[in-house]
């Protein structure tokens, strides 16, 4: 998390009044995927009003339409930050996105309520994800409004709608904890004789990472996700 300079913070509240903080996600072309929540790693939180959180669509890149919204108590937040939680985002029903979508923050207006979300440190983003509203209404990358490329702290919480998620159902019974921090288990529908090799898939379709492992009839994978970065990711078992 960065101090804006002028006192609050880039990611959250801060003298410039932005309005909103986004993180972007995309989605490779011809992929459809519902959002039914999100996980928001905050930082600082303080006041007693209400902070909305809502799904964008994207245009370009570019945050376009709002798709759903809900509000979260700030006290709540605080409570999360002062136990070093995540809090939790639980949309009232799913949200069927394409094309790329924003997860948003609202910026709370009242006196005495301040939030901020966490970001990686710049020398770490793999590309700038991290998006504002600013007071002129006008959403752009923090790449431009503040020169660096950050990574919100921001997860979202989907359920695949591709043939990917065809392929990994014919295996697959369930995958937690979603989103994943430093380890992934993979319960098996049916135990899998021999080798089988699991493909991790970032949501650019890239495949960033391919692990062989000899299963000898497991029906458990343990598999180790701490160096990968924050965002969305897809697995294949073959």
């Amino acid at each position: 998390m960065y101090n804006s300079g002028t006192g609050g913070y880039v990611s959250g509240n801060n003298a410039y009044s932005d309005k909103y903080k986004a993180e972007y996600f995309p989605i490779s072309s011809g992929e459809s995927i519902q959002i039914e929540g999100a996980y928001i790693k905050f930082a600082y939180a303080t006041g007693i009003g209400n902070c909305p959180v809502s799904i964008w669509s994207s245009a370009g890149g570019t945050p376009q339409t709002k798709l759903a919204e809900i509000h979260l108590s700030i006290p709540d937040i605080n409570s999360d930050v002062a136990n070093n939680l995540t809090t939790l985002v639980s949309f009232d029903s799913p949200v069927t996105v394409s094309g790329g979508f924003f997860i948003a923050v609202e910026l709370p207006v009242y006196t005495g309520d301040t939030i901020a979300i966490y970001t990686n440190h710049e020398t770490n983003a793999y590309s700038n994800t991290a998006w504002e509203m600013n007071s002129s209404d006008q959403w752009i990358p923090y790449s431009t409004g503040w020169g660096m490329s950050l990574n919100h702290k921001i997860s979202a919480i989907t359920c695949l709608q591709t043939n990917m998620s065809e392929v990994e159902n014919n295996h697959i019974a369930s995958l937690y904890p979603n989103p994943a921090n430093d380890q992934v288990i993979i319960d098996l529908k049916n135990s899998i004789q021999g080798p089988i090799h699991l493909n991790v898939y970032n949501s650019y379709s890239q495949c960033v990472d391919i692990q062989k492992l000899d299963t000898h009839a497991m029906k458990h994978i343990s598999i180790n996700t701490s160096s990968y970065r924050n965002g969305l990711y897809l697995r294949c078992i073959n």
